[in-house]
């Protein structure tokens, strides 16, 4: 039909277009032709010059075209450490002077926190010495003075010495003292504790057989004075009389009659079979006295 017909033209027409844009393209592509670039450039300076840097080099398109390549580049550099500078700590104090008298030498120390790195600036000295002189007394070599020697009281005043000796004796003259004293523990003495006197002894304890006496506190102490001794004493003792040592009494038994007059016991013992006690052993009371119920005759029926 006409219908059918412009259709399979229109396709027609269709292909050729595509095939001619096609043909076009391979043409126009061959016509170009392939991208080109010039040579690389020398790397730049790096970024860092220690640590971690970067360089990079480039290159230009000189005929573009398709399927051009990168242009730049990169790379890591600089990757020794950066100078370190040595780090030392502060001076110590002076030794003491090398010579009792006369002149002498004192010496002073510190040492390395951080060593330098990678071309730092290099450690300093860690030692100096210099020229010291103690006067001589007259000839007369002494020793240092020895540390102060505990207080000899602990409160109210008292004395604290310290001492030096001889090193080299001297020729026609004295030395200086060799023994020096101060004053120490000025703070006021506190007052100490007064307890009054012992009491009369106890009666013997027959089941211990010990007995004791005691005191009592009349003043505490006071400021860190003397503590209160101890306010009672005791001792063993012999004794002959009997020991009424018995434990509590137990629990009374069940009643014997739950009415009509009945009989509850209770007893103890003594503590040690072995000492002889006195008093009761067992105790005995009354329970259940209430009357027992009567039984009630039955009723006899009317006449």
């Amino acid at each position: 039909s006409e219908s059918t017909e412009t259709k399979m033209s229109f396709l027609s027409c269709c292909s050729l277009l595509l095939l001619f844009g096609c043909v076009h393209g391979a043409l126009r592509e061959e016509s170009v032709g392939a991208c080109t670039v010039s040579n690389w450039s020398l790397w730049s300076p790096c970024s860092a010059t220690c640590g971690n840097g970067k360089q990079t080099r480039t290159r230009s398109v000189v005929k573009p075209g398709f399927n051009c390549p990168t242009t730049s580049e990169e790379q890591p550099c600089g990757m020794m450490g950066c100078p370190t500078d040595c780090i030392v700590a502060p001076w110590s104090s002076y030794s003491p002077c090398s010579s009792p008298c006369g002149k002498g030498t004192k010496v002073r120390t510190r040492h390395i926190v951080q060593y330098s790195r990678f071309g730092g600036k290099p450690c300093p000295e860690t030692e100096q010495n210099t020229v010291c002189n103690v006067p001589c007394h007259g000839g007369c070599v002494l020793s240092p003075w020895a540390e102060w020697s505990e207080c000899d009281a602990t409160c109210g005043g008292g004395t604290s010495k310290r001492t030096r000796v001889v090193v080299v004796k001297p020729t026609g003259m004295t030395c200086p003292p060799l023994e020096e004293e101060e004053k120490c523990n000025t703070n006021p003495c506190g007052g100490g504790c007064v307890v009054s006197d012992w009491g009369a002894w106890s009666t013997c304890n027959p089941c211990k057989l010990t007995q004791e006496r005691t005191r009592t506190i009349a003043v505490q102490p006071t400021n860190g004075g003397v503590p209160c001794p101890a306010t009672v004493m005791t001792r063993k003792c012999m004794t002959a009389a009997s020991c009424d040592c018995m434990l509590s009494w137990s629990m009374w038994s069940p009643c014997t009659k739950s009415c009509g007059g009945g009989q509850q016991e209770r007893t103890r013992k003594p503590k040690s079979p072995k000492v002889h006690c006195s008093g009761q052993r067992a105790q005995f009371q009354k329970c259940g006295t209430q009357p027992c119920p009567t039984a009630t005759p039955p009723l006899r029926g009317k006449q």
